[in-house]
């Protein structure tokens, strides 16, 4: 990933705006494994009070998908027991990780925020 002014990002990039009654946090850049846990953290601090997230990780590349995976489900947990829903938007790559061990319906993931609209409609 690389700034306005030309220079690379270290770690992901996160937008968040309000959309329709849900917290749609666009995430973007390369998750490495010492990225993780910050951005548990930043998606719980979003996830509060109950929230509806939509995640969009289509711009996010994980540099291990197992740890990706993992902490996913982990925020999914805390969304739910918070009494919020979550959805996400995830890639290729990381759609056919969650397919290959059964979690794809069970964790909101879909293909587009076009797919997602069609959900919350």
């Amino acid at each position: 990933m690389v700034s306005d002014a030309g220079r690379p990002v270290a770690g992901p990039v996160l937008s968040v705006r309000t959309v329709g009654g849900y917290v749609l946090v666009t995430v973007a850049g390369v998750v490495g494994p010492g990225d993780i846990k910050q951005l548990r953290a930043d998606l719980a601090v979003q996830a509060g009070g109950g929230a509806r997230l939509v995640v969009d990780l289509s711009g996010v590349e994980f540099g291990d998908l197992t740890l990706g995976v993992g902490m996913l489900a982990g925020v999914r947990n805390r969304v739910i027991e918070a009494g919020g829903s979550l959805l996400l938007v995830v890639d290729e790559t990381l759609s056919l990780a969650l397919r290959r061990i059964g979690v794809y319906e069970a964790i909101g993931a879909h293909a587009s925020l076009a797919e997602i609209d069609d959900v919350l409609a």
